[in-house]
Formats: C-alpha cells, sequence, structure tokens
C-alpha cells in the first residue's frame, strides 16, 4: 500500500464509511480496504449520494409559544448514554408531544428518566410547574396533563430545539386526592325510610 504517510486515526472512509484508520488519496479518506481497491480510481468516478440536509422546523426562541399537550410518550426500556467514561444507562422514560400554534409539525421534550424525585427534569421542568400542589415523589397520573394548554420558551442546542421553561396558559392541574370514606353513620334523616323499618324491627325483638 503506498501514500501511507498520509493518515489518519478514527475517521470515517468516504466511500464505505468504516470507521477506524483512513489513508488519503487525490484527497479523498479511504480505508485499507477501499485505498487498495480504489487507488487508481479518480474521487468522481466513486459510486456515492450526495449528502443531504435535513431542515427542521424551528420554533422562535425570543418568546414564549402557545402549544398543547397532545401526547406523552413511554419507553420501559430508553437508553441514555453515559458520559465519557460511565457506562450507558437503560430505564423507563417519558417526552411530552406537543402541538405548537402556528406549527406545521408536531414538537418533542427531550427523553426524560420516569420518575418526580426532586432533581428529576421532568419534576423540576414539568410537574413542578404546571400542577397545584406538587412535591418530590408525589402520587400523580402523568396522563391528566394530556390536552393542557401550555406556553413553551425553547432553547436550541447542536442544532436541536427543547423546551427550557414552560407554564400553564391558565390554572394549573389539580392533584386528585384520594375520597376519605366516613366510618361513622349518617344522620337519621338521610337513612332511607325502608332501612329505618328493619330497624325497628331489630330493635323489638327481646334478648
Amino acid at each position: 500500500m503506498e501514500n501511507k504517510a498520509l493518515k489518519k486515526m478514527n475517521n470515517n472512509c468516504e466511500l464505505c464509511g468504516y470507521n477506524k484508520e483512513v489513508y488519503k488519496y487525490k484527497n479523498t479518506w479511504l480505508c485499507f480496504i477501499c485505498f487498495d481497491n480504489n487507488c487508481e480510481k479518480p474521487k468522481e468516478d466513486f459510486m456515492k449520494p450526495e449528502k443531504t440536509k435535513t431542515d427542521f422546523e424551528k420554533c422562535p426562541l425570543d418568546d414564549f409559544t402557545q402549544a398543547t399537550i397532545k401526547d406523552i410518550q413511554l419507553e420501559q426500556t430508553h437508553i441514555f448514554k453515559g458520559f465519557p467514561g460511565a457506562e450507558d444507562k437503560t430505564c423507563p422514560a417519558v417526552r411530552f408531544v406537543f402541538e405548537v400554534e402556528g406549527m406545521k409539525f408536531q414538537h418533542y421534550s427531550r427523553w426524560m428518566k420516569f420518575n418526580y424525585g426532586e432533581k428529576a427534569n421532568l419534576y423540576v421542568k414539568f410537574l413542578s410547574t404546571l400542577v397545584e400542589g406538587a412535591e418530590p415523589d408525589m402520587d400523580f397520573d402523568l396522563e391528566a396533563l394530556k390536552g393542557m394548554k401550555i406556553k413553551i420558551l425553547w432553547a436550541e442546542k447542536n442544532g436541536f430545539q427543547f423546551p427550557e421553561t414552560v407554564r400553564p396558559q391558565g390554572k394549573k392541574v389539580p392533584m386528585l386526592k384520594e375520597i376519605q370514606v366516613e366510618d361513622e353513620l349518617a344522620p337519621d334523616e338521610d337513612v332511607p325510610e325502608h332501612i329505618k323499618k328493619e330497624q325497628s324491627k331489630d330493635e323489638e325483638v327481646p334478648f
């Protein structure tokens, strides 16, 4: 193999996409296999599709947008990439689907771990601002937020947008509490007449 001096490590071959070490041939970086097979082949003869760029619909970043929580997606085994040197983590995760006023397509939140911990993104960014009386690790059905009218302040990183701040358009969603059932009997006037008669008969029976 010739031209070994022009070598890079951990780069993609421009012909097959192989990622390891590549060699330069006429301004084209090739892996060792493509280099041997194509060293006499000019770059313009390579059979490669042109790179395409996807333009995503963008929301304005300088003000709140009006939106509706259209859906909440759940993945029981979502993979979160670990930091450099750390292992990936698999756990339940959710993300919100928004119908944004003035936008043609649906927009999404980031995937978030499905827990209501005090420092969890789901709690901090959504529950604490949208649920009345919210508290960490509360007993709350997330589906209660579906259909809620909200306003979103968007942020952008590496070309992707995500909700930075979320607020309700109107009142917050109430955190439903269990109905407490009283053990004591209701007053006599609330007891049906046929029940009163049966009680009277029982009282007349001698012991």
